[in-house]
């Protein structure tokens, strides 16, 4: 087993790879968001609507959106920023706020898909304001089908810890073809061997062994709910030192087991 002391010097070096993955993996949705504010703010409906989905331009009409849009006080869009930003497969999330000329901040949840290899608004959610009940919590089914509900926390610890086992024998490889390998079918057609390369290679020469960190107990938030598309996001602290190293695999459920179709890693 290599040095505990070389992990934990050099896990710092895990935001690099956290850094080039993540502006792999979201390049071009902010900028669609953007300009979507861009075109609502002067006025330009059309081009606005050719940043929409398909599937949101079926269930939404124009005057829907403009009023929604109105109501939210979101016309007079000035700045935007995104610190939270998921992206599995062809799906993609940005959290965050939005700023409007009057100085007024907005948070947003804004849901993207890929359509013809290109970015586009899916859902946009406005952030609740004011004084609201709180609603109790349905019990989950105890017999729910498989995939259906997220499995218990122990399986969530081991999904994690898998992924991170994974992932760190491709980087002692050099070589991302078994962590693709490991993934879910619909991510490996999504994003071929280069891509992987591309987003995790950073984590080559860092003398860091993964497989190492992934053989601690990780301190698990245990997911409560699966996402609004069947997906499990597990988010794992491993208590390496200085900083714990979060990992966030996603996984969708495909042919009886959990798959991989996401995966981020930064320190704490």
């Amino acid at each position: 087993m290599k040095s505990f002391v070389r992990i934990v010097v050099g896990i710092a070096l895990v935001a690099a790879l956290g850094v080039a993955a993540f502006l792999h993996f979201t390049r071009g949705m902010t900028d669609v968001v953007q300009a979507f504010f861009e075109a609502v703010r002067r006025n330009d409906p059309v081009a606005a609507h050719e940043l929409l989905s398909q599937d949101f331009k079926a269930n939404t009409s124009a005057d829907e959106l403009s009023a929604f849009l109105l109501a939210s006080g979101l016309t007079k869009v000035v700045s935007a920023a995104f610190p939270e930003r998921r992206v599995d497969t062809a799906r993609g999330v940005l959290r965050g706020a939005v700023t409007t000329s009057t100085g007024a901040t907005i948070p947003l949840e804004i849901t993207l898909v890929k359509e013809a290899d290109a970015w586009r608004i899916q859902a946009i959610t406005k952030g609740d304001a004011g004084v609201r009940a709180a609603v109790a919590a349905t019990p989950a089914a105890l017999s729910a089908p498989f995939g259906k509900e997220p499995p218990p926390r122990t399986e969530q610890v081991r999904l994690a810890k898998q992924a991170l086992h994974d992932f760190g024998v491709a980087v002692n490889a050099g070589d991302m073809t078994h962590f693709r390998d490991t993934a879910s079918g619909v991510w490996r057609r999504q994003l071929a061997r280069e891509d992987f390369e591309s987003a995790f290679g950073a984590a080559y020469g860092m003398g860091i062994d993964f497989t190492d960190v992934a053989a601690m107990t990780p301190e698990v938030l245990p997911a409560k709910a699966l996402g609004a598309n069947g997906e499990l996001v597990v988010v794992a602290l491993f208590p390496t030192e200085p900083s714990a190293l979060r990992v966030e695999p996603t996984f969708v459920a495909e042919d009886g087991a959990w798959k991989l179709s996401g995966f981020d890693l930064r320190t704490e």
